[in-house]
């Protein structure tokens, strides 16, 4: 499975979510390409056998191999060098897990990659292979940003808090709802942990949200019958998405829906 979109989206979030549906109770484990020095990946994600190379004492299961049933992430696939990659498609192609210097076996892995590069594009300039992004093609996700799916945010918060619902000022969650969110899901879950040093508890408190977001900025709307309906279709009836998408607080929305 591919799981593409911006930074900060999420993506490690869904894998881990998928991971628990798909592998439950298996192991999970994230390993971000980039970090891992283009000479040292193979034995990093498949392991070697003892003697292999310089410094190989003794064999080394490797990534793949130390997570048997379980679930592997490749985080910024789009950095994986052009010379690596057919070392990843023979195992997305035959399940077939080669250790350096080792005899190959059948792995069984959920391997899950994400990338914030548009492959089509990577392709098209030769930095990525076609036949390794078309291993994705049936399994490929796009994860928009979330300024563009505010319906996601509470339940996101939901996820990664442990705010009581019964103890929450709905005028905080529209002032959550309300912001841009430029660094996505990251800068939510960076702003929950600042919430909880702010006020600790399972409530969450609009003076809290307040101080690190700011108060809502005044602004002028206009709202339409038209506008309104298309809101409220996109998000099943949710009046609390809706209004932020309109770019309104609740309260606006109920008073122009009771006119």
């Amino acid at each position: 499975m591919l799981v593409e979109g911006e930074t900060g989206t999420g993506k490690e979030l869904l894998t881990k979510e998928i991971a628990a549906r798909l592998r439950p109770g298996g192991p999970l484990e994230t390993v971000n390409v980039p970090g891992v020095p283009a000479a040292l990946f193979e034995s990093v994600l498949f392991g070697h056998a003892a003697g292999a190379f310089s410094g190989a004492v003794r064999a080394q299961p490797g990534v793949v191999g130390r997570n048997e049933g379980g679930t592997v992430f490749l985080d910024e696939l789009g950095d994986l060098p052009l010379d690596l990659q057919p070392k990843l498609l023979r195992l997305l192609e035959s399940g077939e897990l080669a250790p350096v210097g080792g005899v190959p076996r059948q792995a069984d892995v959920l391997l899950v990659a994400a990338t914030n590069r548009p492959l089509d594009q990577e392709v098209a300039a030769g930095r990525f292979r076609a036949d390794l992004l078309a291993r994705f093609r049936d399994a490929r996700v796009e994860l928009p940003a979330l300024r563009d799916r505010r319906e996601d945010i509470f339940p996101i918060l939901q996820a990664i808090a442990s705010f009581d619902p019964a103890q929450t000022d709905v005028e905080a969650i529209e002032r959550l709802l309300l912001h841009a969110w430029p660094g996505n899901v990251r800068e939510l879950e960076a702003t929950v942990g600042r919430l909880g040093a702010l006020a600790p508890g399972p409530a969450l408190a609009l003076w809290a949200v307040e101080q690190l977001l700011g108060p809502v900025e005044a602004r002028t709307t206009v709202l339409t019958e038209d506008r309104v309906q298309s809101a409220l279709d996109r998000f099943a009836g949710n009046r609390t998405a809706a209004a932020a998408a309109l770019g309104v607080t609740r309260g606006k929305l109920l008073r122009f829906l009771k006119r």
